[in-house]
């Protein structure tokens, strides 16, 4: 997209410059596009990604976002996108953490202590063979 008026010269959206520079150095993915609709208000938001991968710098994530009365692009710089692949693993382990607790919890009020204390001495057995601990 060319930004240009009549005091200034044509000049080039950070969106259209990294992309062009990107091209022939990185990978770049298929674009996806996603069109979320809201029913009730008539909102209809499309969403279209590509991520780009730069040997030894990162990933870049484009990004446009079109509705009704707006076009915007937006380029996340590797750092950025690293956040939000770490924060969806935390997320993700944080989610399976308090699974194990709710499945935990029910062996402890179905399971009488006996078997209880045999399947926990197996797990401990195996947890010490998977990290070579005696």
């Amino acid at each position: 997209m060319r930004n240009e008026t009549p005091d200034h010269p044509p000049t080039i959206d950070p969106f259209d410059r990294l992309s062009g520079t990107l091209e022939g150095i990185a990978s770049f993915t298929e674009p996806f596009t996603h069109v979320e609709t809201t029913p009730l208000i008539g909102l209809v938001q499309t969403f279209i990604v590509r991520t780009a991968r730069q040997p030894e710098i990162g990933d870049y994530a484009f990004i446009t976002y079109v509705d009704g009365t707006r076009h915007v692009r937006i380029v996340l710089p590797p750092k950025v996108v690293n956040a939000l692949i770490r924060q969806r693993d935390q997320l993700t382990a944080k989610s399976r953490r308090a699974h194990g607790k709710r499945l935990a919890e029910h062996a402890r009020q179905t399971t009488d202590r006996a078997e209880l204390l045999a399947r926990l001495e197996k797990a401990r057995k195996a947890r010490r063979r998977k990290t070579g601990k005696k």
